[in-house]
Order: C-alpha cells, then structure tokens, then sequence
C-alpha cells in the first residue's frame, strides 16, 4: 500500500480514456427526468440526455450521488491504497462535496481529502487530471494537494451556448435575458 486513489463526480467531464489511463474512479451524479433517475454515463449516455432535451418538455434535473455511493467507493478503495483525494464541484453549486465529506466520517482506513474544486465541468476535469498525473507520477498526498492548490486558481471555465432556450427554461435564466440574449 502507498498509492494514492483520485476520485471525482461524472460532473468534471473526465472522458473515459482518460480515467482508465490514470485510475480515476468517478462517481456518477443523478438524473432526475419522466420520474426515473438515471446514474450518469452509467444508465444514460450525455449524447441520450441531449436527444430527450430535444423531445421533452420537462427538463431534467440533478442530484448528488448518496453517501452511500461515496461510501462504496471509498471502502474498496481503503483496502487498496494509503490515501484518497476526492475532487468535486464547489459547495455553492451542488450538494456533492458535502455529501463526499459526509461519507468520510463513516469509514476507517485510509486518509481521505475531499476538495473543492473551484469550478465546474471540465474545469473540474482539469483539476483531476492533474491530480492524477502527480499521483502518477510518484507525489506523495502532500505534493497532490499541493498541485491542486497551484492549478486551481489558474483555470477560467468559458462557456458558448448555441441558444438560451434550456438555460431559460431551467429558471436559471429570465426570459427577457434569453430574448436579448438569442437576439446577439
């Protein structure tokens, strides 16, 4: 035992080449549509998710993965590796990051470091993947962490949407906004 596990949430857009290349175990967050709940990349594909965007009306909605799901993969991990360093989106926009420190209180073995990431989608992906590659590359939980704290404040996340139809209709953005904003 001396390795060091990384952990994340589906939500960082880790492709799946990617984390098997570097041993990235990913959670999967919760879709919520129709009134079924789907493990994301695990029961419905993102290339799913946008066809029923396109034929539904109701959009679909988010949850954070159980304590249950993190305490899963965090037991099977104890008995395997030293350290764990869980990567997840910011407290202020999902329930994920408590939920993982929630489920570190429940299990022994391993240390286990649960960090925000400071940002989302693949920006959160970037984060993991450097935590990887340090751990990869022979860092102690020391030095991962240390990498973390020197890539996040040097990760800007930019987004370009082809319409404001579903951010407008997710009341994330007014309607007149949307208006302007597909007027641009």
């Amino acid at each position: 035992m001396g390795k060091i596990a990384i952990v994340t949430d589906s939500s960082a857009c880790v492709p799946k080449e990617l984390a098997k290349k570097y041993d990235i175990h990913i959670v999967p967050i919760l879709l919520n549509l129709d009134q079924q709940t789907f493990r994301d990349e695990v029961d419905i594909t993102t290339t799913e998710v946008y066809r029923l965007l396109q034929k539904n009306k109701h959009l679909p909605t988010t949850s954070a993965p159980s304590v249950g799901d993190f305490l899963r993969v965090y037991a099977k991990l104890s008995e395997e590796v030293e350290s764990i360093v869980s990567i997840h989106l910011p407290e202020e926009l999902s329930a994920i990051y408590s939920t993982a420190v929630a489920a570190t209180r429940l299990i022994d073995g391993a240390r286990i470091e649960v960090v925000d990431s400071r940002t989302a989608a693949m920006g959160q992906g970037f984060v993991v993947l450097e935590a990887a590659r340090a751990a990869a590359a022979g860092a102690d939980i020391e030095g991962v962490l240390r990498r973390i704290k020197e890539i996040v404040p040097r990760i800007n996340l930019f987004a370009v949407i082809d319409t404001f139809k579903y951010l407008q209709r997710s009341g994330r953005v007014p309607v007149i906004a949307a208006l302007m904003g597909s007027l641009l």
